[in-house]
């Protein structure tokens, strides 16, 4: 586990990095999942404007009530959800997990006048919004986009081999019609686009 948190920790800061420079298209998110026969880090990025409407620390308690229904809406267990064959013959079984991290939060960014990002959190715990916490440092910021972050830590029994891959993140937020994802299994790498009609991911090709 230590291993794949360090090559996680390494693969996103470049994936972040590569999310940053990434034209922000409303309806499209970014995405990387790592898998190996113990374990399954899944990051995703979605415009708050495809969620929630607005990319903004929320400012009433209406947008604060609709960043937590969407929070707890995208915690769902079967948000993402793993297949294995057992035989050919065998119908196709969902692959019991440990969910090690289930994290959604709002990340707002802000970029001052010396051009530098500034990136902030609202999640389940923490809803105050960003003018209770204004401070005349902010009067300067220019907030470029939000995004909802979804982390997901997932282990399984040793040596389990996962076949497929699939994901209900289209029929929960409907506004969202494209996922660049990056599959990273093993030292093999690579870049698939998931939408509403491809949600479901085969891995058998890649392992």
């Amino acid at each position: 586990m230590k291993h794949l948190m360090i090559f996680f920790i390494i693969v996103m800061t470049t994936i972040t990095y590569a999310y940053e420079q990434h034209v922000h298209v409303h309806g499209n998110a970014q995405g990387s999942v790592i898998l190996n026969q113990t374990e399954a880090v899944i990051e995703l990025r979605i415009p708050a404007m495809s969620v929630l409407g607005f990319e903004r620390h929320p400012k009433s308690q209406q947008e604060r009530d609709q960043l937590d229904q969407a929070i707890q809406s995208l915690k769902q267990p079967d948000l993402f959800m793993f297949s294995q064959k057992k035989g050919w013959f065998k119908p196709t079984q969902l692959v019991a997990t440990t969910l090690l991290e289930n994290s959604v939060k709002l990340a707002v960014i802000e970029q001052d006048q010396n051009q530098e990002n500034h990136e902030t959190h609202d999640d389940h715990d923490h809803h105050k919004s960003h003018s209770e916490h204004h401070s005349p440092q902010h009067d300067n910021h220019d907030v470029t986009h939000a995004e909802i972050v979804i982390k997901r830590h997932y282990q399984f029994l040793p040596n389990t081999v996962i076949d497929s891959l699939s994901t209900h993140l289209f029929s929960e937020v409907p506004h969202v019609h494209e996922l660049d994802l990056a599959l990273i299994i093993g030292e093999k790498q690579v870049m698939l686009e998931l939408n509403h009609e491809h949600h479901q991911i085969s891995l058998t090709n890649y392992q």
